[in-house]
């Protein structure tokens, strides 16, 4: 099924069920909509989130606000974003800041005072309306126009009447979440973001738990997690370098010897998340990614390294374990073999094809001792 938004019916027409709902389609309608490309999302600029960061076909950067309802105050929002970008001047590599970066509000209603603090401002801004047009056959229209009427794009938005199909079963991002989120400039959010659509597809009794601003639990409450997402934060050089880790409650008693299960949240390298080279194949640059660990956590945001295995370890010590049949990890053809082996009796996704079919194993695998649980 394709991917729905949410939406909902009200005595004046359709909209978005939140400001989250309608920045998942802009941003994944940007080129349909304006021609863009999209850049970053919810990006953090000295205490400033924006909400989209795009870039036009001429490299000029694009600043997009959104608003759910009409608001006053759009320009000036966007004028302080304007300030602080061209200060840090971000994405340099691929931004021509040469060219004026571009200023766009989006809103279902501009407010009669936007048009008068553009008419004297030294900026140019783009201000577009927009509004939900129902079709014939129950389509759903996102249409936008500028007040000139210079712009206009019509885009349909994936959505059925049945109130069942809706995406609205997906908890709102908090605000703590996002801020977090958005001071991991050096990994892609969207990434993240659809990792923790993931989570709560996997199980409808699945909920989230902050423990901190920082440290988020996926389960049944703060006792029982399938897995959690915390960010922490290291100083390199002159710099604080902020970082996502996801832990899942995995089995670490995985030796044939150990009798009974225990758990413990393991760390998983994000190179499991950023690269989708596989896991199994034999190459010269492939070593880093085979250093790829499971890490014991100690706290929530300050995690340390007790055992420790490869991911090729890991799997030879627990699939021998279930199957009962030695696997030496030092074998890649042999533990290729059993793996598939267990994965297909199993109905799992093989871990050693790609890094993302290695993270639906670990995503599985904390989800059926998740189910023993509870």
């Amino acid at each position: 099924m394709s991917k729905r938004y949410a939406l909902e019916s009200t005595p004046s027409g359709w909209q978005f069920k939140s400001e989250t709902a309608l920045e998942d389609f802009v941003w994944d309608h940007l080129e349909a909509l304006f021609g863009y490309e999209p850049l970053r999302r919810q990006h953090h600029v000295e205490g400033n989130y924006c909400d989209i960061l795009a870039i036009a076909p001429t490299r000029q950067l694009v600043i997009i606000e959104l608003k759910n309802a009409e608001d006053r105050y759009v320009v000036q929002q966007l004028t302080r974003y304007y300030h602080k970008l061209q200060q840090v001047k971000p994405f340099s590599d691929c931004v021509d800041y040469h060219q004026p970066i571009m200023l766009m509000a989006l809103s279902p209603q501009l407010h009669e005072d936007n048009a008068i603090d553009v008419l004297y401002h030294r900026l140019e801004f783009k201000l577009i309306a927009f509004e939900i047009l129902q079709s014939e056959g129950n389509t759903l229209l996102f249409q936008c126009v500028t007040p000139d009427a210079q712009l206009k794009s019509s885009v349909p938005i994936p959505f059925s009447l049945r109130e069942s199909e809706l995406k609205s079963d997906i908890p709102a991002i908090p605000r703590t979440f996002r801020n977090a989120l958005a001071k991991c400039e050096s990994h892609d959010p969207n990434i993240v973001l659809e990792f923790r659509e993931k989570i709560f597809d996997l199980d409808d009794r699945i909920k989230e738990v902050k423990v901190e601003n920082s440290y988020f639990i996926y389960g049944k409450g703060k006792t029982k997690p399938v897995v959690s997402i915390a960010f922490t934060s290291n100083k390199w050089g002159s710099r604080i370098v902020h970082h996502p880790h996801v832990s899942f409650w995995l089995p670490i008693s995985i030796h044939w010897s150990h009798r009974q299960e225990r758990l413990s949240p393991l760390l998983v390298n994000d190179l499991i998340f950023l690269s989708d080279k596989s896991v199994a194949e034999e190459t010269s640059e492939l070593e880093s990614i085979l250093s790829a660990r499971l890490f014991k956590k100690k706290k929530p945001t300050s995690f340390y390294v007790g055992e420790q295995w490869t991911v090729h370890k890991y799997l030879s010590d627990f699939i021998e374990k279930e199957l009962m049949e030695h696997v030496s990890h030092q074998d890649i053809e042999g533990l290729k073999q059993k793996t598939e082996a267990y994965c297909a009796l199993k109905s799992m996704p093989n871990p050693l094809r790609s890094h993302q079919s290695c993270l639906d194993f670990f995503v599985q695998l904390a989800l059926q001792c998740w189910h023993r649980r509870i």
